[in-house]
């Protein structure tokens, strides 16, 4: 049997010893795992029975017998895992209690730590070496520290703290490999991070100009128009400008590929991929067009009416509102024309421009909306307000 003890505590809290591996969430109860947590975070010196105190019954009338009951228990607890059957794993020292020092422990957090310091220099830039110490970074890194619900203070700011280790090396290891032109590599590492920080901006950016770099132009401008549309309702704010530039980026780059015969691209002119119903963009394309459509509603006589729609549950609690929104955006699309755009402004929030000859066209698109929203939702508290203003163009520009 191996006398090496294998500590997880990046996406969960397990011991593996000789392949068998132990989920001790599962197994133990909150306190016990707090418990063992510290001892683990402090597991090359002994940590005072004050100090437990503090971080763990700060509040309690009587935290001395509650210590030495939760010691007591998480030995006997520990004593039932069949790898630590018959071993003492926890020390008691006249400074406090303290991992077994004889034991062999492996602790991701603290392997971790070690490679960061070994790569934590003044260059921004890796070398392959380093490089190859990044690696392991990755490899120990499989989501946050855990965190047990009634967990305190220090551990999320331990939590946070590894964290930031995490983004940090990944974002110079993707400036490497993009300087490297290893962008197939880049954009793996890349993809395997944002599973884990789905909402790092950053590690977006990188993937993204992979994308640019190995001339996936479409998959660029379907990645950005997604990503930007997650960051609004999640966050309730868009891309920054870095996105938006890379995106005028792409936009140009498209443009110089290879051309294509006269039928190739009739062919792709006339395919509707979305028949009878308004078009969904991004706010940065919904501009363009807007500016396109009113400089030509000028010559052709026609009017066209903004229109904002403002969902919410009642409340103003949009997380709940948040989970159906996507069938709103579905249904404010089925009761637009094919020449009509809408996007989404914030978290809870569409704006549609209308091809419509007076308001009072305007207002009635509004109430097929209304009713079709109201008739979908009738069993929840959503409400539904609007705003109508006719689309112009700012004449001073």
């Amino acid at each position: 049997m191996s006398d090496t003890y294998y500590v997880k505590t990046f996406g969960g809290l397990e011991i593996t010893n000789d392949n068998v591996t132990v989920n001790i969430v599962e197994l133990f109860g909150k306190q016990l795992v707090n418990l063992l947590e510290v001892l683990l975070f402090h597991s090359e010196k002994p940590v005072q029975k004050d100090e437990l105190i503090d971080i763990l019954w700060p509040e309690s009338k009587n935290p001395s017998s509650a210590l030495k009951f939760s010691i007591f228990r998480l030995r006997a607890e520990l004593n039932e895992i069949d790898f630590f059957k018959d071993k003492e794993v926890i020390v008691t020292t006249r400074k406090g209690y303290i991992l077994n020092p004889n034991l062999d422990w492996n602790i991701d957090f603290v392997e971790l730590e070690k490679a960061y310091k070994q790569i934590n220099t003044r260059s921004e830039l890796l070398d392959e070496k380093e490089f190859k110490i990044a690696r392991k970074i990755f490899r120990l890194y499989q989501g946050r520290f855990y965190a047990s619900p009634s967990q305190l203070h220090w551990v999320l700011h331990k939590q946070e703290s590894f964290r930031q280790m995490y983004v940090k090396t990944m974002m110079r290891t993707s400036c490497y490999l993009f300087t490297q032109k290893r962008y197939d590599e880049m954009m793996l590492m890349n993809y395997q991070a944002v599973l884990i920080e789905p909402f790092n901006e950053g590690l977006h950016y990188y993937y993204m100009k992979g994308l640019v770099a190995t001339r996936n132009y479409r998959e660029a401008l379907k990645y950005y128009d997604e990503l930007n549309d997650i960051f609004m309702s999640e966050l309730g704010t868009g891309l920054s400008n870095r996105f938006k530039q890379l995106y005028d980026v792409i936009i140009a780059d498209h443009a110089k590929e290879e051309s294509k015969d006269m039928e190739t691209i009739m062919k792709e002119l006339s395919k509707r991929d979305q028949q009878n119903q308004g078009f969904l963009c991004s706010y940065e394309i919904f501009k363009y067009f807007y500016e396109l459509l009113l400089k030509n509603s000028i010559r052709n006589e026609q009017n066209y009416f903004l229109i904002m729609l403002q969902f919410s549950d009642g409340t103003l609690d949009y997380d709940k509102l948040g989970l159906d929104f996507d069938r709103v955006k579905r249904l404010v699309g089925s009761c637009l024309r094919s020449n009509d755009l809408y996007t989404r402004t914030s978290e809870t929030q569409l704006l549609l421009l209308v091809d419509c000859q007076t308001e009072e066209n305007a207002h009635i698109i509004i109430q097929r909306i209304s009713n079709k929203f109201y008739s979908m939702f009738r069993k929840k508290n959503y409400r539904m307000n609007y705003s109508v203003h006719r689309a112009e163009l700012d004449r001073n520009n």
